[in-house]
């Protein structure tokens, strides 16, 4: 229609809620500082009406496969924690030791990371939906979590994702096909709980 050929420079994004869920695993040893996540978001920044163009609903589900280092900060020294208990003098240094007893002695952790994410999105308003499926882009995340025990933390995090989105495939009813391509920029700040088992 008339929105043929037209360009819409940087449009605003509404703020949007965002949830999901992360898998991790840090390697055991002298590597506990380099780790492995799996994580999937979903997010809803529906863009506003702009220059006579109509606003748009605007769905984006994201699955990220990163690379994570972290840097333990905070921590007691093994010799701090002794239990009348424990056979071991040394608690830190019991034959039980695990790595999830750093998380206790060192409770506080800061971390980054970078990965490719998977981007799922959708759009539609009143002239049709459209799709774009499994996009290729950044992911990148950089965080901080407090530790309340071995298992259990509280962490927040800063989230950059950037994508290339094509809906090219919108069917205009009584009319043309018709689309709109564009580069997702976007960052969040999330937080929650963690569970380390």
């Amino acid at each position: 229609g008339s929105a043929l050929g037209a360009s819409i420079d940087n449009p605003s994004l509404a703020d949007s809620a965002v949830y999901g869920l992360k898998i991790g695993y840090f390697h055991p040893g002298r590597l506990n500082w380099l780790g492995l996540e799996l994580e999937g978001f979903n997010s809803t920044p529906h863009m506003r009406e702009s220059g006579g163009l109509p606003g748009t609903h605007l769905r984006l589900t994201t699955v990220g496969f990163n690379v994570i280092a972290r840097k333990k900060l905070a921590c007691r020294d093994r010799g701090d924690r002794r239990g009348s208990d424990m056979r071991d003098a040394d608690y830190w240094d019991a034959d039980d030791y695990s790595a999830l007893h750093d998380n206790a002695r060192c409770p506080l952790q800061v971390y980054g990371g970078v990965g490719l994410g998977l981007f799922f999105a959708e759009t539609s308003n009143q002239f049709g939906r459209a799709t774009d499926n499994a996009r290729a882009g950044l992911n990148a995340l950089a965080g901080m979590k407090y530790f309340f025990n071995e298992h259990i933390a509280l962490f927040t995090e800063y989230k950059f994702n950037y994508v290339d989105l094509q809906f090219d495939q919108n069917q205009v009813v009584g009319g043309p096909t018709a689309g709109l391509n564009g580069t997702y920029l976007i960052n969040h700040v999330v937080g929650g709980l963690a569970f380390h088992f």
